[in-house]
């Protein structure tokens, strides 16, 4: 069946039918040719009016509404007595309806298409904002028709239940974490810490552990550089301090480290702040689908650094900080909703919620579990956020650390932080003890002090 009969059975059908001129995905574009585009909006426009409907009626509408030129090709062109004659009936309009917009999604893409091959040579980015326009008004096309029926999504998603994808996140490369969260799943997982406390360097340790795996990462670097972010990297890598990687005799050590940041880096894809227009939730959308596409895998992660640096358009210039990580967590729980990629945000914090009271210790100030009052503006953070965790320098555990080693003074310098897990949606909550190198630019997981167990030093 070709669209000019498609499109014939459609009009008949709003004749007969008229309230049904409000189906989801029904506007003139649809329409193939002006006579058939002005037979439609007459049709829209009697029914607005509440007038009685035939062809004669919208015969004179067209002229009404067009002109007398238009009225004369309506009725040259278009065959009245078969239009009534091959209605279509009112359940079969929805079906009728979707294969015109496919159809004329399609058309406008092959001419998006020539224009881009054979228009002549201008701006790159008017013509790249021409093209985005172009696909942005053929998606919206495309999906005006809401949810489709279960049945037709069972299918995938057992594969993906039997797969393991839909019950297994990705790997942090924290084991106890992992167990605690059970990896990094769809949604928006929030980490919130004072400064200091290592949030970006257990960003991208996380983000490129996941390379590691074989998962592609889209790590926004919106707090520190791009470079600073790979220093980080070959820190952590080489066991060489950030200050001493140009260092002539370290040379070797960061070689054997760039060329494993190599074995991984392909799956690694870094947006520093002045690429502004990466940003913005649509661009950020077609980048995971086109990672996706070219890697052959359903799974990416997606990692903000950090959650108050995102750039969201503001509504008002009034808003206040919290309307604006409101906005922020809205975008990246849509974001993620849509293309299924787990989504790491780092996000400032109160200063409030670490100032321990008159008379008691920076112990005593350690956050309780489940307390996310400590999140900066953390209204939406609380109901958009997946998982919320925190990270928490412990000044007291850094203390008896140094007195339980043998030989403190020769070691690395070595921080004991805490992971405070304060909501999870399917899994618990808990703290998994970490050690941090800050010269390293490293995190580990702590479980022991020179082979004696934490709670036996006392520490837990």
């Amino acid at each position: 069946m070709d669209d000019y009969t498609t499109e014939l059975e459609v009009l008949g059908c709003l004749i007969e039918n008229p309230r049904l001129v409000s189906s989801p995905g029904l506007t003139e574009d649809i329409f193939t040719s002006p006579s058939r585009q002005d037979a439609f909006n007459a049709i829209a426009d009697l029914v607005s009016r509440g007038e009685p409907m035939d062809a004669l009626v919208v015969l004179d509408a067209i002229k009404r509404l067009a002109g007398t030129e238009a009225y004369e090709r309506a009725c040259e062109e278009l065959d009245w007595a078969s239009i009534t004659e091959a209605a279509a009936g009112p359940s079969t309009l929805p079906h009728r309806i979707r294969k015109l917009t496919q159809n004329h999604a399609m058309t406008r893409l092959k001419v998006l298409g020539e224009t881009l091959l054979h228009g002549e040579p201008g701006d790159l980015d008017e013509t790249l904002g021409m093209a985005r326009t172009q696909l942005e008004r053929v998606e919206r096309q495309v999906h005006v028709y809401g949810p489709e029926p279960e049945k037709k999504h069972l299918d995938t998603f057992m594969t993906s239940l039997y797969a393991g994808t839909e019950t297994q996140g990705l790997p942090t490369g924290f084991d106890k974490l992992d167990d605690l969260i059970g990896g990094l799943k769809p949604g928006l997982t929030v980490v919130a810490g004072m400064p200091g406390s290592g949030k970006t360097t257990f960003a991208k340790q996380v983000a490129d552990h996941v390379a590691m795996q074989g998962t592609p990462v889209l790590f926004l670097a919106l707090d520190e550089s791009v470079n600073e972010q790979r220093k980080k990297t070959l820190c952590r890598l080489s066991n060489i301090p950030k200050r001493r990687l140009g260092d002539l005799e370290n040379r070797e050590r960061v070689q054997r480290a760039f060329e494993e940041y190599l074995t991984f880096a392909d799956k690694l894809y870094m947006v520093g702040q002045s690429q502004q227009d990466m940003l913005k939730a649509d661009r950020l959308w077609a980048t995971l689908e086109t990672m996706k596409e070219r890697h052959g895998t359903e799974r990416v992660l997606l990692i903000v650094d950090y959650l108050q640096r995102y750039p969201v358009e503001a509504t008002s210039k009034s808003w206040t900080d919290k309307q604006q990580v409101d906005e922020c967590c809205k975008v990246l729980g849509i974001l993620s909703d849509r293309t299924g990629a787990p989504i790491l945000a780092i996000s400032s914090q109160n200063r409030a919620a670490y100032r321990p009271e008159r008379g008691k210790s920076e112990q005593d100030a350690m956050p309780l579990i489940g307390d996310l009052t400590g999140f900066k503006e953390s209204g939406m953070v609380e109901y958009q956020a997946t998982v919320a965790m925190q990270l928490w320098r412990d000044k007291n555990g850094t203390e008896k650390l140094k007195e339980a080693m043998q030989d403190a003074n020769s070691q690395p310098l070595q921080e004991v932080h805490r992971c405070i897990v304060h909501k999870t949606r399917d899994s618990g909550k808990g703290v998994v003890n970490l050690l941090f190198y800050p010269v390293q630019a490293r995190f580990e997981e702590l479980d022991e002090i020179q082979g004696m167990r934490l709670d036996k030093l006392g520490y837990l």
